[in-house]
């Protein structure tokens, strides 16, 4: 047994869908292999010109709200890319650039703009995917086509089944009941295959009153014996 401190880092695993389905069947599973992931951490934002010296290079990835897991994952990402040209030399490489990263303290029906910007050779050609991990938490409400058009709605777009839409921008719309509720929104750009990850918590509605619904159950009944 062990104390934990503030110095302490903790991580915790959660079993995937499949996982649990094998421990639901099988009682037990045999781990053989897991996979980490950096994905939420952008090294651009390392910035060695610091006006505070080394030991503040890094302070806003040390800040960087670290992402929960989830068991639905298909693959992991990471900014860690080098690839080379056909002349063995490092390619010019590509970067989206988003506004924030992070939105905590989001109050519930506010809407959220996201427009990526791509720079590199990609940047006058780009298109992305924006994929809402919970969209219990916030929900697609407009898009743009292109960067100069003006914003556009569709029944499709804002229907609850929606989870992930192609275009230039878009924009969520916060309607989590529950309080600290938080969720990602992952920008995928189609040609440069770089991915970006936004970090929303949602507070709750503060209109809405959920009371819990009243259950009489008969425990006499012989179906539960």
């Amino acid at each position: 047994m062990g104390l934990l401190d503030s110095s302490t880092l903790t991580v915790n695993a959660i079993l995937t869908t499949r996982g649990r389905e094998l421990l639901s069947t099988n009682g037990s599973v045999d781990i053989t292999k897991f996979a980490l992931s950096d994905e939420e951490i952008d090294y651009t934002l390392h910035d060695r010109k610091h006006a505070s010296g080394t030991n503040s290079f890094g302070v806003i990835l040390d800040n960087t709200t670290i992402l929960e897991a989830s068991p639905n994952r298909s693959k992991l990402d990471s900014y860690l890319v080098d690839e080379l040209n056909s002349e063995g030399k490092p390619q010019e490489t590509s970067d989206i650039i988003l506004s924030r990263l992070n939105y905590s303290g989001v109050d519930w029906g506010v809407e959220i703009a996201i427009q990526p910007k791509t720079l590199g050779v990609f940047k006058d050609i780009e298109e992305y995917i924006f994929t809402i991990e919970n969209t219990n938490v916030v929900r697609f409400n407009k898009y743009k086509k292109t960067t100069d058009e003006d914003w556009e709605s569709s029944d499709e777009l804002i229907s609850n089944k929606v989870n992930s839409w192609v275009a230039a921008g878009i924009t969520v719309k916060s309607r989590s009941i529950n309080p600290g509720s938080t969720t990602t929104v992952t920008i995928h750009g189609i040609s440069s295959e770089v991915t970006k990850v936004i970090s929303i918590t949602v507070l709750p509605n503060s209109d809405v009153n959920i009371k819990p619904k009243p259950v009489t159950t008969d425990v006499t009944h012989p179906k539960f014996y």
